[in-house]
């Protein structure tokens, strides 16, 4: 039989993955829902609604290639985040609301530094306010999205961490 350790090391290990593969799936998921929204928009636009056909897929296409590869960096310090935060909060987890009440705290904490990060990009840029007011919808409506996988991927890290201290 393992030690109480080894099982910790083993339920950290399993919930830094769950939270690194929820956070890649994030990622994807919303470079898809943001690349199909600018194309469905650059359609409209320039090549009228014939084309959506053709530029939606494609843009899905490629908004969740690029929504995987920018996402890499920000899911594993989130994951390490998580996993070093979680067991050091709930070593025991007695049950499992007060563990998904940090998880979620810590994945909400995890989004607005991505959006101060997103924001702050804007401002370097040189091209000030004005630059970030066209592109507020399409941070609404992905902030959204996130909003609604983090929350299963909350149940899903809270049940990793709750069984893994069992």
């Amino acid at each position: 039989m393992a030690s109480r350790g080894g099982d910790q090391r083993a339920g950290r290990g399993r919930l830094f993955l769950c939270a690194l593969l929820w956070g890649l799936a994030v990622g994807a998921s919303t470079g898809g829902l943001t690349g199909v929204l600018v194309a469905v928009v650059a359609a409209f636009v320039d090549e009228g609604a014939q084309s959506v056909l053709v530029l939606a897929p494609l843009g899905a296409l490629y908004g969740i290639v690029l929504g995987a590869l920018v996402s890499v960096i920000p899911s594993v310090v989130g994951a390490l985040f998580i996993a070093g935060v979680i067991p050091w909060r709930h070593p025991h987890p007695a049950g499992e609301a007060a563990v998904a009440r940090d998880i979620g705290l810590l994945l909400v904490t995890v989004v607005a530094v991505l959006d101060a990060a997103i924001v702050v990009g804007f401002l370097l840029s040189g091209q000030g306010l004005s630059s970030i007011v066209p592109s507020l919808p399409f941070l609404a409506v992905g902030n959204g999205w996130v909003a609604l996988v983090l929350r299963r991927s909350r149940t899903s890290l809270t049940r990793v961490w709750f069984e893994a201290g069992r």
